[in-house]
């Protein structure tokens, strides 16, 4: 299994295409590669029954969060930006996967979230780049303790994610890796 995650507007769905571009298998998902049936039905109800709003956003769950394992078939990869918020779960559950946490400049997460309608738990700068933080605090601890690679979106990216598909033991596609990265959705 390989699980993505990061801060939301950090490049989670542009690292998932990249995978699916590379040999993985994502399931049924929308134009953002988010698999709506486990995000919908496994993940949130994961989330709210730690005591964290569902959409990740306010308020987190408590930084030690480990609800129930989830239970998931048919696919290799997972992303999204809230399994960071209860990973110790899929850690159970998925104990050999490979984590993948997308990573980018606090600031640029910050004010992506100020321009993103449905990003509605803060109205400033500095309310994000805390949320922000919480997210750092998760990863720190994830690093400790899996299996992890981190990947950068707001640097060269494509030796990045090079690196990245070796690390989850998928074959690079470099021109199916160009062909995922649109200018018009990822402003990196």
């Amino acid at each position: 299994m390989i699980l993505v995650t990061g801060c939301a507007r950090s490049g989670t769905s542009l690292t998932a295409g990249i995978l699916r571009a590379c040999g993985a298998s994502l399931g049924p998902t929308n134009d953002l590669n988010e698999n709506t049936h486990i995000r919908e039905k496994v993940l949130k109800p994961m989330i709210e029954s730690v005591g964290g709003d569902r959409m990740g956003q306010d308020p987190l769950p408590p930084i030690d969060a480990h609800p129930a394992p989830p239970v998931i078939n048919g696919v290799t990869a997972y992303k999204d930006a809230k399994l960071c918020l209860v990973w110790r779960a899929w850690d159970e559950a998925f104990p050999d996967a490979k984590w993948i946490i997308v990573r980018r400049n606090a600031e640029s997460i910050a004010e992506s979230c100020l321009r993103t309608p449905f990003m509605r738990a803060h109205s400033t700068k500095a309310g994000w780049l805390q949320w922000v933080e919480e997210h750092v605090r998760r990863f720190d601890q994830m690093k400790e303790q899996l299996d992890v690679i981190e990947v950068w979106t707001d640097t060269e990216i494509t030796e990045g994610y090079r690196q990245m598909i070796e690390f989850c033991g998928l074959d690079y596609n470099e021109s199916a890796v160009r062909r995922e990265i649109n200018p018009e959705l990822f402003h990196a």
